[in-house]
């Protein structure tokens, strides 16, 4: 009978064990859990953030897409300006002599 109690009281300690390391694993397959859900947020975060930031790289590539035809404008205009400055100096001299 002694045999037997201690057998049975072996199987006890492992049973107690065992439901220790089924309690740990659960522990630990919540906080993986907590963990990957935390994840997945900041993962939709991130994509939100670069779609925000591409669209503000679209606006100021298109702004400046404009500023430079603006530049080239205002570079035509000051070119003919001068052309005009020019030409008519030349008249004015043409009177002075």
């Amino acid at each position: 009978m002694t045999e037997n109690t201690k057998s049975i009281e072996a199987l006890s300690n492992i049973s107690r064990n065992v439901e220790d390391n089924i309690n740990n694993t659960v522990i630990t397959m919540e906080k993986t859990n907590q963990l990957t859900q935390k994840s997945v947020e900041n993962s939709k975060m991130i994509s939100q953030n670069s779609h925000s930031m591409l669209t503000q790289v679209e606006t100021l590539t298109t702004i400046s897409q404009a500023n430079h035809q603006s530049m080239q404008d205002l570079s035509e205009i000051t070119n003919e300006l001068n052309a005009a400055t020019k030409d008519l100096d030349k008249r004015l001299n043409h009177f002075k002599s």
